[in-house]
């Protein structure tokens, strides 16, 4: 398996990975929303233009996964604060691929002078991506239980957040400073 930087030709891929996480039959967990491959695109061209790391999992050219970090919010009350978003094919769920994406992001934020907290939001009922950010050094510093309906169903939040000490405050980040 390769862990490699997002290319536009992934789009369809990561696509079609959340939007089967977002899926609210019984099969499924019932995540995020849907999502149109021109929105995928478009992302992928933000997170480029911004200067934000995406990577994704392949093996014999499939894509297995992918994981990002970007801007929290608005920058100016949050520098320095970036949120992480990891998601899996189902195939690839429980055999590292998560471990190995979700170190590729921490390592990236840890050389982006920019980054001094990585937070996660994940769904109160994901309890391996809640395991997987907590193995990786991520601490619980949150619930909001019941916050929002999807399909039907009442969702809560859990909140991880990762520090990374910093000798000086950096308040600006531009793609130049970027990895």
């Amino acid at each position: 398996m390769l862990i490699r930087p997002a290319v536009l030709a992934d789009a369809a891929a990561l696509s079609a990975i959340y939007n089967q996480a977002s899926s609210a039959t019984p099969a499924h967990n019932l995540v995020t929303w849907q999502e149109s491959l021109s929105d995928r695109e478009q992302w992928l061209r933000d997170m480029e233009e911004e200067g934000y790391p995406l990577f994704v999992a392949v093996e014999d050219d499939a894509v297995l996964g992918w994981a990002a970090y970007f801007q929290f919010v608005t920058p100016a009350i949050y520098f320095g604060t970036v949120e992480n978003s990891i998601y899996l094919a189902p195939q690839a769920r429980g055999k590292g691929v998560g471990t190995k994406l979700l170190r590729a992001v921490i390592d990236a934020a840890a050389q982006d002078e920019y980054v001094q907290t990585m937070i996660s939001y994940i769904v109160d009922h994901n309890e391996a991506s809640i395991a997987l950010h907590q193995k990786l050094g991520f601490v619980e510093t949150g619930r909001m239980p019941n916050i929002h309906t999807k399909d039907g169903h009442r969702l809560g939040l859990v909140h991880l957040q990762l520090d990374f000490p910093r000798d000086s405050i950096t308040t600006e980040r531009t793609p130049e400073r970027a990895n």
